[in-house]
């Protein structure tokens, strides 16, 4: 037997502490989608699709903070071409700035 509590929801981010007689499965019956990554006592842990349509993960006996975070893989490579490209951008207006400064 056990108890969980949703501590915290919101869109990215689900916070639940959680208390387990047994070791056992925790569902969260939101719609399984990648990109979402949990954290048992705030080491990572596997996701599991249970039935095909919601997500859980597996615990043992005792209390955790369990939480799931939506960070997807696109979102962190999306973010570093970003800093490139203005990286890229920056430098190449820095040479100009200075080259009109000098001939002026």
């Amino acid at each position: 037997m056990g108890v969980a509590t949703i501590e915290e929801y919101r869109p990215n981010e689900v916070s639940i502490e959680a208390s387990l007689e047994h070791p056992g499965l925790l569902v969260l019956t939101d719609v399984y989608y990648r990109g979402w990554k949990a954290y048992v006592d705030d080491r990572p842990i596997k996701i599991f699709r249970v039935n095909q349509l919601v997500r859980g993960v597996f615990l043992q006996e005792g209390n955790h903070r369990v939480e799931f975070r939506y960070r997807p893989d696109s979102l962190t490579v999306g973010a570093a071409m970003g800093a490139i490209g203005l990286i890229a951008i920056v430098s190449l207006l820095l040479p100009s700035r200075r080259y009109h400064k000098t001939g002026q």
